[in-house]
C-alpha cells in the first residue's frame, strides 16, 4: 500500500501532466475521468500517466480500468490524428507541386502567345 502523501504526489503529478488549468477544470466538478477524456495527450504524457496510475490505490478497479481504456483510446486517436496529418501534409506537397507545374507551364504558354501576338504584329505593318 502507497502512503497518502505518496498518493498525493502522483496525483499532483497526473493532475500536472493532464492540463495546465487542471485546478478549474476540477473546481468546475470535472472527474479525474473526465478530465483525462477532454485533454489532449501526446504519447509520452501517456505512457507517464498509465505509468503512474499503477500507482494510484484511491481509485477502485473499475474506475482504473475506464481511466485505462480512455487513454488507450486517445493513445489510438493520437496515431490516428498523426498518421492522417502525415496524408494530407503528402496531399498539400503533391497539390504544391501541381500547382508549380501548372505555373510553369502558362509562363511558357505566355511566351509562346507573345511571339504569336509580335508576328502578327509584324505581319500586320
Amino acid at each position: 500500500m502507497n502512503s497518502i502523501a505518496e498518493q498525493e504526489s502522483y496525483f499532483k503529478e497526473i493532475q500536472s501532466i493532464l492540463m495546465p488549468n487542471w485546478r478549474e477544470q476540477i473546481r468546475s466538478g470535472k472527474t479525474l475521468l473526465e478530465i483525462v477524456d477532454i485533454c489532449r495527450l501526446d504519447e509520452v504524457n501517456i505512457r507517464e500517466l498509465n505509468f503512474m496510475l499503477k500507482n494510484l490505490t484511491n481509485l477502485d478497479v473499475a474506475q482504473l480500468k475506464s481511466l485505462r481504456m480512455k487513454i488507450k483510446d486517445r493513445q489510438y486517436r493520437t496515431r490516428v490524428s498523426y498518421n492522417n496529418g502525415d496524408k494530407l501534409l503528402q496531399e498539400i506537397q503533391d497539390l504544391e507541386a501541381e500547382k508549380e507545374a501548372l505555373l510553369t507551364k502558362r509562363k511558357e504558354m505566355m511566351k509562346e502567345i507573345n511571339f504569336y501576338l509580335q508576328v502578327i504584329q509584324l505581319d500586320t505593318i
